[in-house]
Parts: structure tokens; C-alpha cells; sequence
């Protein structure tokens, strides 16, 4: 596949987006507009692409912060806490309990993992130093 230049995306307004559903009612046909509209012709190869794909990569593309894949999630080391500890996660505040589970980060941050799991859906960063996972 031939390497795309980057582009600054373009805004699009509420109006746009409400032309576009009454242009057509084929969702990747909207979907395949909207994409046109903000970042311009695409390669006719992404027309089959699974939609979360090209907004994976346009996230990337614009600099904004990606979720992590389930595999990365599922790839973070996760221990059970066996003892009661003075230290806690640093999302919720909260101490770890016997018998819960943690995920440690290669930064070293301990996080719940019912804590970490959906702030990695959104962002692929430790949410404390912000090193990318």
C-alpha cells in the first residue's frame, strides 16, 4: 500500500455532518464521505477496511492518543494481590485489597485493573507519566 502524506484534518460542522445523512442512508457510504470531508480522497483500498481500522489511523494521524489493542491490555503483567498493601492505585485512590488485580506498567505505575482497563480504551498512555504502553 502506498505510503499516504500526513494532513491537517479539516473541521466539520454540525451542518456538514447533516448533509452527508441526507446524501445518503448507506452507513459506510456516510462513513466513506465524512472521512473524505475531513482528510480529503482516500486510497479506494480502504473502502473494505473495517471502520475502527481507519479511525485508528486517522487518530494517529492527527496526533491524537489511540487506544491500546486488547492484546496490548491483555499483555500488561497482572498479579493478584496476596497481602494487604500500604500502596494504591492511581486512578481511584483506593489501597489494593487481598485478592484483587493489579496491572503494572513498564513505568512502574500500579493501577485496579477494572481501573486501567477502560482508560486504555481511550488512550494508549499511562495515565499518570503519560509513557506510551
Amino acid at each position: 500500500m502506498a505510503e499516504i502524506e500526513p494532513q491537517i484534518p479539516r473541521e466539520l460542522s454540525f451542518l456538514d455532518i447533516v448533509s452527508i445523512f441526507a446524501e445518503t442512508r448507506d452507513p459506510m457510504e456516510r462513513r466513506n464521505r465524512i472521512i473524505t470531508r475531513i482528510f480529503g480522497q482516500r486510497p479506494s483500498s480502504d473502502e473494505n477496511r473495517p471502520f475502527q481500522f481507519v479511525l485508528r489511523e486517522l487518530m494517529e494521524r492527527s496526533g491524537r492518543p489511540v487506544p491500546a489493542s486488547d492484546e496490548t491490555i491483555m499483555n500488561i503483567t497482572t498479579v493478584t494481590v496476596e497481602n494487604a498493601e500500604s500502596n494504591e492505585c492511581k486512578i481511584c485512590a483506593d489501597t489494593f485489597l487481598q485478592g484483587e488485580t493489579k496491572k503494572i506498567l513498564d513505568c512502574e505505575h500500579e493501577f485496579h485493573s477494572e481501573c486501567l482497563d477502560p482508560w486504555l480504551k481511550i488512550k494508549n498512555i499511562c495515565p499518570v507519566c503519560k509513557e506510551q504502553i
